[in-house]
């Protein structure tokens, strides 16, 4: 029996700007939000040129780039390299350090990620700092053991409360993710473009064009993105002639994760 492989390439050995052109090739196919510690902790110059090269498509987050780091923040700063920070409260040791940290990065325009770390327990401090510095970002893991289940349990709770929202905006700018959203809904109508026709042709050869019409209204008012689902179910053949073929429900899951 053979092992499964993955379907990429094998054995590649790449310099920065061979990495760069990796990450644009999978950016430009790939709905793609966020890459953290894309490149070597001190490779300045293969950060500034991934930056240049796809910092208008997914949000460059810096983790062993800035390790909390004011000092390193202020530096990625000047060279435009990264536009996101992963913020650490206990890699750089003090809560005001941790804050400086993250409000040197949204006052420049960046994304401040506040993150766990190994060896984190049940403790939901950080899900409290990630509200209360507004930064819209927290990595703590998937929802798998007690640790991290109880950050997102505080989340749901100060959101309950109405204490404080994550913004959609970070100060300064639209985040990347907003430029991505954008791009992602121009190839969702490029991809289902050829679809509406046939969907239509479908709802008039159905034996109650009316109810299923009804249906389909009611849907989506509950959900707008139901109407991409409705018209794939009536017609889920790729759009053969289209360079976007196939993306449309790749699309649906990622602006649902995002909206």
């Amino acid at each position: 029996m053979t092992a499964p492989t993955n379907s990429g390439p094998k054995g590649l050995t790449l310099d920065a700007a061979g990495m760069v052109d990796r990450y644009r090739e999978l950016a430009e196919a790939n709905p793609i939000i966020v890459i953290e510690d894309g490149l070597a902790e001190d490779d300045w110059g293969g950060w500034r040129l991934l930056t240049e090269t796809i910092g208008d498509r997914a949000e460059l987050v810096g983790d062993d780039l800035f390790v909390t780091n004011v000092e390193r923040i202020e530096w990625g700063i000047r060279e435009n390299a990264a536009d996101s920070v992963l913020i650490k409260p206990n890699q750089i040791g003090t809560v005001t350090e941790t804050i400086a940290a993250g409000r040197l990065a949204q006052q420049n325009g960046w994304g401040a990620m506040v993150s766990h770390r190994s060896g984190e327990t049940v403790d939901t401090f950080i899900a409290d700092f990630t509200v209360a510095m507004q930064s819209g970002h927290l990595k703590t893991g998937a929802p798998a053991r007690g640790e991290r289940v109880e950050k997102y349990n505080q989340l749901i709770q100060d959101q309950r409360s109405g204490r404080r929202r994550f913004p959609v905006r970070r100060p300064g700018r639209i985040r990347p993710v907003g430029t991505c959203m954008a791009s992602m809904i121009e190839d969702l109508k490029q991809a289902i473009g050829g679809r509406l026709e046939r969907a239509c042709d479908a709802i008039a050869a159905s034996g109650d064009p009316e109810e299923e019409l009804a249906r389909a209204t009611a849907d989506t008012k509950s959900d707008p993105l139901n109407f991409i689902r409705w018209i794939e179910s009536l017609d889920p053949r790729p759009h053969q002639d289209s360079p976007h073929r196939g993306k449309s429900m790749q699309y649906v899951d990622a602006l649902h994760l995002h909206r």
